[in-house]
């Protein structure tokens, strides 16, 4: 009676070939990760935006609102500027910490208008991912 068994070298074909694949799905996970994280935090604040723009607009608490972004949250806030703001009525949101941003920063909006102070375009990046997050003087948010 005879036995088929592996050799060596399938054995270590074979646990290289899984070595291969498994290195390769953590590099397209991390990709995939970065993207998602970028994604999120363009909705993330573009809904922030849109938020102080109805606050704003509604009269709430009758203060004009804004929003700060800064490397891992967006800070809602009641006043005409962050630097003024009373801190108990901010609502902070966090974001991924990894995401760069430049650009415009603090976005603020006229009582009852609802128009956007200072328009601009906030740029988010994380390492090779890119995006734009266009606010007009309307106050209109594209991305």
């Amino acid at each position: 009676m005879r036995f088929r068994s592996f050799t060596l070298i399938e054995v270590l074909l074979s646990v290289a070939l899984i070595g291969a694949i498994g290195s390769f799905s953590m590099v397209i996970n991390q990709f995939l990760q970065q993207k998602n994280d970028l994604d999120v935090s363009a909705i993330q604040i573009s809904e922030r935006v849109k938020d102080a723009q109805k606050r704003s607009m509604g009269g709430i608490e009758d203060s004009s609102w804004g929003v700060k972004v800064a490397t891992g949250q967006i800070t809602l806030y009641k006043g005409a500027s962050f630097a003024s703001r009373p801190q108990t009525k901010d609502e902070n949101t966090i974001i991924s910490d990894n995401i760069e941003i430049n650009g415009l920063d603090d976005i603020v909006f006229t009582r009852l208008e609802g128009t956007v102070v200072n328009p601009g375009t906030i740029n988010l990046k994380i390492k090779n991912f890119e995006k734009n997050i266009l606010i007009n003087e309307q106050g209109t948010v594209s991305y």
